[in-house]
Parts: structure tokens; sequence; C-alpha cells
């Protein structure tokens, strides 16, 4: 008994590992082992850094115009049937600028600011009593807005909603007449943004702007003072772009 211990001992200790992954047994045999599976490598995603883009879309909106001399014709929704309403609608495009910050949370913060031009414009005829002989226009020129976005990443993927101010040039006429006037509001919305790898994101993005207060266009050609002006001015973007990572 105590022989075959003493053999049974020797043969483990004689057992060494060579080459690749292989072992040599005591009598002089190799025997083959198998080599570990590879691991894939594969980045962490972090939406922390600088980045800077482009985007295309589409908007629309509405804007009433109205008569200030007239009492309650301003008002908010309207009192009398006699504002006419112009729907503008066209095509947005510009580009983009922000940086985010990822914590250990995944939640991410980020500040943005854009710069657009657009094709929205509208024109309306005579309604009730408010007199657009050849017609009442509203054209939405430009806008600008800097927002703060605060998103949960999963991955590569940035659910997020967004909040700031809009800065936007309307344009409105009567019967020919009237003016541009650059107007500040409020400005939020819900995006989807995918990163395509380290550099390279895309997204979409539901933006609306709500001013409800007016804009004097024409003072002495179709209105009595203070004149004519457009009120409760809304219009939405749909807008998909890409960024380049910094």
């Amino acid at each position: 008994m105590k022989t075959l211990k003493m053999r049974a001992l020797a043969t483990a200790c004689a057992l060494v590992t060579v080459g690749n992954g292989g072992m040599v047994s005591a009598d002089g045999y190799t025997v083959a082992t198998p080599d570990p599976a590879p691991t894939a490598s594969i980045p962490d995603v972090n939406w922390t850094g600088f980045y800077g883009g482009l985007f295309v879309g589409h908007g629309n909106g509405d804007s009433n115009h109205c008569d200030q001399s007239a009492a309650g014709n301003c008002s908010v929704p309207p009192t009398v049937a006699n504002q006419v309403s112009t729907d503008p609608s066209g095509a947005v495009f510009g580009i983009m600028a922000g940086y985010n910050y990822q914590m250990a949370n995944d939640i991410v913060l980020g500040i943005e600011f854009d710069y657009a031009k657009s094709n929205m414009d509208a024109t309306s005829p005579s309604f009730g009593l408010f007199n657009c002989v050849t017609n009442c226009t509203t054209d939405i020129e430009n806008m600008a807005t800097l927002r703060v976005r605060a998103g949960y990443a999963v991955d590569n993927l940035l659910p997020y909603v967004t909040a700031g101010i809009a800065s936007t040039e309307y344009t409105a006429t009567i019967n020919g007449t009237g003016s541009s006037n650059r107007v500040t509001s409020a400005v939020y919305g819900v995006g989807l943004e995918y990163m395509l790898n380290e550099k390279w994101t895309v997204r979409g993005e539901f933006l609306q702007v709500h001013d409800p207060g007016l804009i004097d266009y024409d003072v002495v050609n179709s209105c009595l003072a203070p004149g004519c002006a457009i009120v409760d001015n809304t219009y939405r973007m749909f807008r998909f772009g890409a960024t380049y990572r910094f």
C-alpha cells in the first residue's frame, strides 16, 4: 500500500506545463489542454466632453394678427372673432455646439447652443373686421436657443429633456407694410441621441417655443395707434442631427 501511494505522488509531481498549454506526464506522454476563450474588449461608453454638429428639420406654428386699437382684439385667447390666424411652416437647418458631463450614476447633464435659419412662413387673407386687403403674412426668419439638457445614459443611448431660452426673429406684414422684430421666450423639448462610436452621435429632437406677448409691426398703415401686431406666437420643430465629439 505504501508503495502505491509513493508512485501516485511521484506521478502527480511529474506533471509540468509546456508549450501552448500542454502537459507532460511522468510516462513522457503530452496531454493537450485547450486555450482560454478570448475576452472581448468593449470600450466604456462615456458621454462627457465637448461636441459640435449640424441639424435639419421641419417646423410649424401659429400666429394671430390683430389690431391693438380695437378693445379685446389682441387678447389671448381672443375675445372677438377678428384675429387673422396664420400657420407658418417650412424647413429649418442650422448648427449646434455643447458640452456633456456624465456622472457616476449615469445621469448626463449638459448645456447646448444652436442657431437655425428658417423657411417657416404663411399668408392669410382678410377675416372678419380685420382688413388684410392684400394679405397678412408671418415669417419666422431664424432662431437661436441656449438650453440645458438632462438625460440618463443607457450605454450608447441617451434619452433627454431640455429647456432654456429662445431668441426668434419674426417678420410680419399687412398689405405689404410691416417690420421685423426679435423676441426672447421660453423653449422646451425632448430628444433621443445615439452614440455610433467614440466620435460620432446622431439624434432626433422635438422643441417648442411659445411667446404669448404682442409683437408690434404696423403703426400707421392699416391699424390705428398703437398699431397692428401678431400675438400668441407658438412654433414647434422636429429636428434630426449629427454631432462630432472632440
